[in-house]
């Protein structure tokens, strides 16, 4: 076994114990989360640069990736915020993206020939999604909050978790945080866009290549420019923007990991 793939497991795991500890351990979910990060960071990094001097590309390291910067975003945003319940739906998650690349370790990409940077270009992609998945996340948590506020008895089943509910900040602050996260995001991937029309000529004698990946991302930066547009004009804010939040998040899940996930697992082909 190689000695990443290893720190792919440990920090699965640190991630796993970390989302499962109670409340009142605030400083060892901290240290235990920063470790697990860090171990994370370090698996990643060597995955991702081949031996041969190429890049490993994949729906597996993309999820990873897109992860582990989400964890990074929830302790900066911890920091400022009482958000236990964003740890309880990120840390379980990163902890099955963190263990993926071990199991799926997608295709390596020759960078001979690449422009420098292309390399630019894939962590910006990174960026976008994972600025975008902890919006997803947010926007489920503010689901859960709405409906906990409406919801006098909960299930013994769900306390737990109704405990960290309890501690997020307000409504109108979560939505203040939502809508920050979408607009970084949404520079993001319009910068992903439009360095991919560049790539795009180059690899394939192109502006844009028209497959299934091309239009789900355009579909998705289309839906999320549509919430800011209607956030700043018509004042679209609650259901509206959630679902807008998700609607855009599943397509942009859809234009690179499902399809990849698709190619590469169902299907068996390697490709950019």
């Amino acid at each position: 076994m190689r000695m990443h793939t290893t720190y792919f497991y440990l920090a699965a795991l640190l991630y796993a114990v970390c989302a499962l500890l109670p409340l009142r351990q605030g400083g060892l979910v901290a240290a235990g989360t920063a470790i697990a990060w860090l171990l994370h960071a370090g698996a990643l990094w060597f995955d991702v640069h081949a031996a041969d001097g190429g890049l490993r590309i994949g729906f597996a390291v993309m999820l990873s990736a897109a992860l582990w910067v989400s964890v990074a975003a929830y302790l900066v945003e911890n920091r400022n915020f009482a958000l236990d319940g964003l740890r309880r739906m990120v840390l379980p998650c990163a902890a099955v993206a963190a263990a993926l690349p071990a199991v799926f370790p997608g295709s390596v990409f020759q960078m001979r020939g690449a422009s420098p940077a292309f390399g630019w270009h894939i962590a910006v992609a990174v960026l976008a999604y994972s600025t975008l998945t902890i919006a997803a996340f947010h926007a489920v948590l503010m689901a859960l909050q709405e409906a906990r506020l409406h919801t006098r008895a909960p299930a013994p089943s769900t306390r737990w978790f109704g405990r960290s509910l309890d501690q997020l900040p307000a409504l109108l602050t979560m939505e203040k945080l939502l809508f920050r996260l979408i607009g970084i995001g949404f520079v993001l991937l319009t910068l992903t866009v439009l360095s991919g029309v560049v790539f795009s000529e180059q690899l394939f004698g192109a502006p844009l290549k028209w497959d299934h990946k091309t239009v789900f991302a355009l579909l998705s930066w289309v839906l999320f420019g549509a919430l800011l547009a209607g956030r700043r004009w018509k004042g679209w804010r609650g259901k509206t923007a959630l679902r807008f939040t998700l609607a855009g998040f599943a397509t942009l899940v859809l234009a690179y990991v499902g399809s990849r996930f698709v190619l590469e697992v169902v299907l068996h082909r390697a490709v950019l």
